[in-house]
């Protein structure tokens, strides 16, 4: 969020380039705080900070900015039309900004990206298209096939013969940009540029040769991305994020989990990721956090100038603490409990509360990467909040002194009542755990519950309308095959039609049918299921049992309300 009084981004632009040693402050900073103040004032309005970062700045930011998804726990993938901005952003500081820039990347990304914006054809490829095409020329027929496509390539589209070879746009927006870049690099760093176009020209015959052209699946420009994409993953991983495939994989192992139940494959899979990601917080711990010149400025150098002024923007990223020092809020706090636990485990052993804080900020990074909410990405703030929840609901039904599970319910964890673990159960156990124990119950009597009743109560809704009637069954029908896929949040966005029968009901449903589910704030002394027609604005994450008694009591009243 974006304080009140905070200048607007032009001001904001004006004070940092009116700051003295200018370059020296920026190569001072976080790629974090330099990416958030080009989300802040727009990559294109920014390009005279950025001209004075460094190229190791650059990547890290590129790490986060160039590779998106379409929806949380899919893979990523490279975004061509963002870096074709970039490259035009940086050559509009000047083509020697951006060859410096690029030259001081790895080669092995700035071959993926610019594979993406240039055919290259070297001048093996050329004598070929001059021989196959001139008068009398004899030319084996797979030759010519070679021929007659470079042909094409260059038929209609944008080129540039360098010394040794030519190269010939796929994307024609940004070959301005491209071209000025590519020129610069051949000039000032002659030895990068020849690698380059190497390695381009091996991508583009690769994929002719593996008959298929430009198009195949599975291409040698593919699989450089895909390297490019493990190098990413590694320097994120040093970071702290996690995956979206893994962090998809961890959360589905979860929703299964159940306190000293059989492994599985799934399962360690999933922990893997726990463990590598817990691992590289060490590493990076070890190694002492930042990258570049940045790493090496002083605690009070920081806070001068600069970084004082991004501060003061709240611009730096990191935010409120996963777990405040302060008292609980006023009012019902339905945390109370994993906060008093965790505090208990600062004051008795403060190298265990830093383990679980690691293991809470890993849980939130799982929910950003990998869990959607309400049909988009998690928000940090949101993730951490979402995480506390869960590990406040795992805490509550954790088995403990003869709490067993209730085989008569499918597998769902008997209510806990006031049989928790004692206070300090934290100090010998860690949050991931607890976490999936929450998850579990969650999804069993949360999501899959609300999904099978509602399919239930739609199947048997007699609605006088035909359209009506025929939309609902659909609806149910959906969300029976949700339920048996185990994905029952899939349908959430198809809900509209029950606001036509009842509004409220719809806004509350609209919550519950989530992948992490939310439901309106209620007092927690109230009996029956919350009054529909004064729904709570505020919305709240599961965090015990008697929000999940509540939802199981509104279920129960939707017959009354969907008549």
């Amino acid at each position: 969020m974006i304080h009140p009084l905070a200048p607007s981004s032009r001001q904001l632009l004006n004070r940092i380039l009116d700051q003295p040693d200018l370059a020296r402050t920026v190569r001072s900073l976080e790629p974090k705080v330099l990416n958030q103040l080009i989300r802040r004032c727009g990559l294109e309005d920014t390009g005279e900070v950025i001209a004075l970062a460094s190229s190791e700045q650059l990547m890290h930011i590129f790490d986060d900015d160039l590779w998106q998804c379409g929806r949380a726990g899919e893979e990523e993938q490279f975004d061509a039309e963002r870096f074709g901005l970039w490259l035009e952003v940086l050559a509009g500081m000047g083509p020697p900004v951006a060859a410096e820039k690029i030259a001081g990347m790895d080669l092995d990304f700035v071959t993926g990206a610019f594979s993406r914006h240039i055919l290259v054809l070297d001048d093996a490829w050329m004598a070929l298209r001059m021989m196959a095409y001139s008068e009398g020329g004899d030319v084996d027929p797979s030759e010519w096939e070679r021929a007659s496509w470079a042909e094409k390539a260059l038929e209609g589209s944008l080129s540039h013969e360098f010394s040794g070879c030519t190269v010939v746009s796929k994307r024609d927006a940004f070959w301005d940009a491209v071209l000025l870049v590519l020129l610069e690099l051949e000039d000032g760093f002659p030895e990068f540029f020849g690698e380059l176009m190497e390695r381009c020209a091996r991508i583009d015959a690769a994929q002719l040769e593996s008959d298929g052209g430009l198009y195949e699946v599975l291409t040698e420009g593919e699989r450089v991305m895909s390297d490019v994409a493990a190098d990413r993953e590694a320097r994120r991983a040093l970071e702290g994020y996690v995956d979206p495939v893994g962090a998809a994989a961890f959360l589905a192992a979860a929703r299964q989990w159940k306190p000293g139940g059989p492994g599985s494959t799934r399962d360690t899979f999933a922990d893997t990721v726990r463990e590598n990601h817990l691992r590289s917080l060490k590493d990076r711990a070890g190694q002492g956090a930042g990258t570049g010149e940045g790493a090496r400025v002083v605690g009070e150098e920081r806070e001068s100038g600069l970084a004082a002024l991004l501060r003061e923007c709240d611009l730096f990223p990191g935010g409120r603490a996963l777990l405040p020092a302060g008292g609980p809020a006023p009012g019902v706090d339905r945390l109370a409990r994993i906060r008093e636990e965790l505090q208990y485990v600062r004051r008795a052993d403060p190298a265990v509360f830093s383990e679980r804080m690691d293991e809470l900020a890993f849980l939130a990074n799982v929910l950003v990467a990998g869990c959607s909410f309400q049909s988009r990405r998690f928000r940090p703030v949101e993730a951490a909040d979402a995480a506390l929840a869960a590990c406040s609901l795992g805490l509550e039904v954790w088995p403990h002194r003869g709490g067993e599970r209730d085989a008569g319910s499918e597998g769902a964890f008997r209510d806990r009542g006031d049989a928790r673990p004692p206070l300090g159960f934290l100090l010998g156990q860690d949050l991931v755990p607890v976490f999936k124990a929450g998850w579990n119950v969650i999804y069993e009597r949360v999501s899959l519950y609300v999904a099978k009743s509602l399919a239930g109560i739609l199947d048997r809704l007699r609605c006088e309308e035909p359209r009506l009637r025929r939309d609902l069954a659909e609806l149910g029908r959906r969300l029976k095959r949700r339920v048996r896929e185990g994905t029952p949040w899939k349908e959430r966005d198809n809900l509209d039609i029950i606001a036509l029968l009842d509004q409220p009901a719809w806004a509350v449903l609209a919550g519950l049918l989530d992948e992490c589910p939310v439901v309106p704030r209620f007092d927690a002394t109230e009996t029956g299921a919350p009054e529909s027609r004064r729904i709570a604005a505020t919305r709240e994450f599961i965090s015990g049992i008697a929000q999940v008694q509540a939802v199981e009591r509104f279920v129960e009243s939707l017959p009354d309300l969907l008549p």
